[in-house]
């Protein structure tokens, strides 16, 4: 399986929130995925979302959001 299959939720939640994404790549045995959330909490939720997939500890993602607003 490759590594945008195995977070293909996070993608699609982070689409779902109307987020941005401004790059994913897969360099190096790891998953890149760059962008924009509006909040804080958006932030959060993702991360949670890479924790369900991953409990073990997320070694092969590579997640940079930028968060738009420090509000909520």
């Amino acid at each position: 399986m490759s590594l945008k299959a195995k977070y293909q939720p996070v993608i699609d939640l982070i689409k779902e929130m109307n987020s941005q994404i401004s790059k994913i790549k897969e360099e190096n045995s790891t998953l890149i995925i760059s962008g924009s959330v509006k909040n804080k909490h958006e932030k959060e939720i993702i991360l949670n979302k890479i924790q369900q997939l991953n409990s073990e500890g997320a070694v092969d993602i590579d997640i940079q959001l930028r968060v738009e607003s420090h509000s909520g």
